[in-house]
């Protein structure tokens, strides 16, 4: 497992100082190195091309030995050619896929028991049921609907007789009194009859209902069990399960295939050989998923819902580099417009617009020291995205500005920065989104479940490299006008400096240039304007 890496006398120079931030990362020379090598590996693997073609995400671990020897560790996110064990890799850090293995025979039973759900939901007995209540109730509604017909001529007659005089009044009282009588007997014998018939069916449901619970509790023993075997460990010696690393988390659960991504199968290897981690890197290597962006070698950071928690005690003992998302922003904050209700301020890039799961500084907390906790952002920008950002002073202002937020009667004007020039100079992208579940808050495309999303774009100015836009959304999705820029199906140029889309650079070059609503409380139009800083 263990491959040798020969460094040249300049590359040995620039031995790692610290470890990976594996979550926000600029690949070391020694990493893009190794990676080299392992796509060598990869591109002879003749057998796998095809499953290799699809997609999938590889890593490299660079460490070294008890007498300083430099090498690298490999592997893949997931399974290869449908198993887990291949001898360049390192292993899992638990191989469910054995098959005479407990997952494999609890898997089983699941199977088992669907296709005996399968057989009971369609029997020939509860489809002969269903389909007698449904006639029943066809019949049963015929026979009333019917008799009330005959109801209505009854009492048009009765009425006629009334008008004509003479009527004996006494008899066609005696006769409406005797139909209603009969609608409810009907009525009733309806309900008894339809209710002996859905009696019939629960009772052949009944098994159905107790072995599907049956199936759900084993199924979720047998997950939970799983998360159990999964041991990891980190550079103190201190070991962890999945599922107490993902017990006091929001989901509550591991997700599905947690702990088989490349980077805690490669850490967990390293510990267990007594190898020292030195740098690491993920890298994609295929076709890009179906909605997502991927591109063919290029290194990603691991993934938010699934690696992030595990790393977070895994690298516990090694002295990583600072994750640069995370460092200190600037905490001026220039004011742009402000009166008794509101404020709009210029939110710099590398800030958050309201505090995170970690309760991280933000623009809302910081205006709050200052403006009271009831001051709340009305609406959101991403941390490296600048520019305009509207708080309110109270909750019937807040309310009242979301409420024109949703009704899409407040326009906004981005400036950005794109790699490279689209094809044409204006125009209009409509690609709906949704999040990807996986890897949050990374969004997709998705034509089918996604939610409409809609661009307009306009090229300011061109150089050679890159394209200075104005964008205004005229829906406000997430990722919205980094996803529409960056998708090929979009204009296929990411914003310079997008980690999640593009390509790292020292900032995101998005900025919310121009804002404009009606005040909520004067109802005067406000229109602010905020030119960008780069």
């Amino acid at each position: 497992m263990f491959h040798p890496l020969v460094l040249c006398a300049t590359a040995a120079a620039q031995r790692p100082l610290k470890f990976t931030c594996p979550l926000c990362y600029e690949p070391h020379p020694w990493v893009l190195q190794a990676a080299e090598t392992l796509q060598l590996y990869l591109s002879a693997q003749n057998a796998w091309q095809a499953e290799l073609q699809r997609g999938k995400m590889f890593g490299v671990l660079v460490v070294s030995d008890a007498q300083d020897r430099i090498g690298f560790l490999a592997a893949f996110s997931g399974t290869l050619q449908s198993g887990f064990q291949h001898d360049y890799f390192v292993p899992p850090v638990y191989d469910y896929l054995k098959p005479d293995g407990e997952f494999a025979q609890g898997t089983a039973r699941l199977a088992a028991m669907k296709r005996q759900l399968e057989a009971l939901q369609q029997s020939n007995d509860l489809s002969e049921a269903l389909a007698n209540y449904q006639a029943l109730a066809r019949r049963h509604e015929a026979v009333v609907a019917s008799y009330q017909q005959r109801m209505q001529q009854h009492k048009a007659e009765r009425d006629r007789q009334r008008q004509s005089g003479g009527a004996d009044e006494s008899a066609l009282i005696r006769q409406s009194q005797f139909e209603k009588a009969e609608l409810k007997r009907l009525k009733q014998q309806a309900a008894d009859e339809l209710a002996t018939a859905h009696a019939a069916i629960g009772r052949l449901q009944a098994p159905i209902a107790r072995l599907r619970d049956e199936r759900k509790r084993l199924s979720e023993e047998l997950q939970n069990w799983l998360f159990a075997q999964y041991r990891l460990r980190n550079a103190l010696g201190e070991e962890r399960s999945l599922a107490e690393l993902f017990a006091h988390r929001r989901q509550a659960a591991a997700p599905a295939g947690a702990g088989d991504c490349a980077a805690p199968k490669l850490l967990q290897y390293a510990y267990l050989h007594h190898y020292t981690p030195l740098a690491m890197g993920e890298f994609w290597w295929g076709q890009s998923p179906v909605g997502e962006l991927r591109e063919h070698g290029r290194f990603y950071p691991a993934c938010q819902s699934k690696c992030a928690p595990i790393l977070s005690f895994m690298l516990q003992g090694l002295d990583v580099e600072a994750n640069p998302l995370e460092s200190a922003p600037d905490t001026s904050l220039k004011i742009c417009y402000e009166d008794d209700w509101l404020l709009v301020i210029d939110k710099p890039s590398g800030m958050l617009s309201v505090p995170g799961l970690l309760q991280q500084q933000s623009a809302e907390t910081l205006l709050q020291q200052r403006y009271g906790s009831q001051l709340k952002a009305v609406h959101r920008l991403d941390l490296g995205t600048s520019g305009l950002l509207v708080l309110a002073k109270d909750a019937a202002t807040y309310k009242a500005l979301q409420a024109q937020f949703a009704q899409r009667r407040v326009h906004k004007t981005y400036t950005a920065v794109i790699e490279g020039r689209p094809q044409q100079t204006a125009g209009e992208i409509r690609l709906p989104l949704r999040p990807n579940p996986d890897d949050r808050p990374r969004q997709t495309v998705d034509f089918e479940h996604g939610k409409p999303a809609v661009t307009r774009y306009r090229t300011i100015e061109s150089t050679e490299n890159q394209t200075r836009l104005e964008l205004q959304p005229l829906t406000g999705r997430t990722h919205q006008l980094r996803l529409h820029c960056a998708h090929p199906q979009g204009l296929g140029c990411p914003i310079v400096g997008d980690r999640l889309y593009g390509h790292p650079a020292e900032r995101l070059l998005l900025h919310c240039t121009s804002l404009s609503f009606t005040h909520p409380q004067t109802g005067n139009p406000v229109s602010l304007d905020c030119p960008p800083p780069f």
